[in-house]
């Protein structure tokens, strides 16, 4: 997922995802390679190489990666480059990075520098108030600001200059800026001249330290759009395969998504599927006995057909019986109104059946409850 990689490859020869992977742990390997990479796209001319010792904020030696070259600095209206090494050390972004500022040849370090030691080891606020959050971007970016206002590095001092310096032609040309002779700055306090901050072309591969008067060659000037086309791709690219991360993602959330639906809609027909097995079993077992029954009908008399109990049939004969009084009772009354029968004769068959029709419902309800005790 790193474009990183291929640029530290074509840019240095070095595998620099191999050389993470040796020397960092790996929950903190993404994130140096996301602060180096923003490290570059914003100080072009740092590269990053491995060093094989690095003192370690616990007195340890261990190894780590570097980037080594000058980064912009703005002094008195003139820019400046001033040649460092950063070092990262392997429990980063626990504890900050370490900084050292490498005088270029013709120049040294400014002594009782309040953000620099006698070695060039640097310091700032972000450092003394360090937390993993903060990133080494921010630590260079406090010391270019501390640089344009405290430079750590001034020209050698005339005495050391037959041993120190380039000569009068190169680098940098202090007739030429634009300043007044007696203008000084309050720290450090330099009694001679202007602090002068110097690119080293032998000691650090990067292009020289030049003022604003100063011309590019052809070939540093192509080598500079080629960095910065690089560095325009290298965000867009970034930004193009973190935009397919995050659509890949939302396509992956949706496709889980779309199979519990249908898992969910596999189940609901596998239910409904064995629901309408058990239908069409009780479908076919109804028609089967309506056949049977339909075929029985014809061949069976209302006896077999009714198939009860003795009690049963005593119990069906004293209802009927009920049932023919009552209606023999209706037609005597019938007949009465008539004038058919005498009303003797009527009240004479009326205590007979009613006799009659009290012991068959008398038999009846003893043999409900008898039914109902069982």
């Amino acid at each position: 997922t790193f474009i990183l990689s291929l640029q530290f490859t074509m840019d240095t020869g070095m595998d620099i995802e191999s050389l993470v992977c040796e020397l960092y742990p790996p929950e903190s390997q993404e994130r140096v390679f996301k602060d180096i990479r923003y490290a570059l796209e914003k100080y072009p001319y740092l590269v990053p190489e491995q060093s094989e010792t690095v003192l370690s904020h616990h007195g340890n030696i261990e190894k780590a990666l570097s980037l080594c070259g000058p980064v912009c600095v703005n002094h008195a209206s003139s820019t400046y480059f001033i040649p460092i090494d950063l070092f990262i050390p392997s429990v980063y972004p626990t504890v900050p990075p370490m900084c050292y500022v490498r005088p270029a040849k013709g120049t040294v370090l400014v002594k009782s520098h309040k953000f620099m030691d006698t070695e060039g080891l640097c310091t700032s606020g972000i450092v003394q108030n360090w937390h993993p959050s903060s990133t080494f971007v921010q630590f260079i970016d406090s010391l270019v600001t501390i640089f344009g206002v405290e430079p750590p590095v001034q020209e050698t001092p005339v005495h050391e200059i037959s041993t120190h310096s380039y000569g009068s032609g190169d680098i940098y040309n202090s007739t030429e800026r634009n300043e007044s002779p007696g203008t000084s700055l309050s720290e450090p306090n330099i009694s001679r001249t202007e602090p002068q901050i110097i690119f080293d072309l032998d000691s650090i591969e990067a292009p020289p330290s030049y003022s604003h008067n100063s011309q590019y060659s052809k070939s540093a000037q192509l080598e500079q759009k080629l960095k910065e086309k690089y560095s325009e791709f290298s965000v867009q690219a970034n930004s193009s395969i973190d935009n397919l991360l995050r659509d890949g993602e939302n396509l992956n959330k949706h496709s889980t998504r779309l199979d519990s639906y249908a898992n969910a809609l596999q189940r609901d027909i596998q239910g409904q599927n064995q629901s309408l097995r058990v239908f069409s079993q009780k479908i076919k077992g109804l028609h089967e006995w309506i056949d049977f029954e339909t075929k029985g009908q014809t061949t069976r008399t209302v006896d077999d057909m009714l198939q009860c109990s003795e009690r049963d049939a005593q119990l069906f004969d004293t209802v009927a019986e009920d049932a023919a009084i009552e209606d023999c009772l209706f037609a005597l009354r019938q007949e009465l109104h008539r004038n058919n029968i005498d009303f003797e004769s009527f009240a004479k068959q009326i205590r007979y059946l009613g006799r009659k029709q009290f012991f068959s419902r008398a038999l009846a309800n003893k043999i409900q409850q008898e039914q109902l005790r069982q």
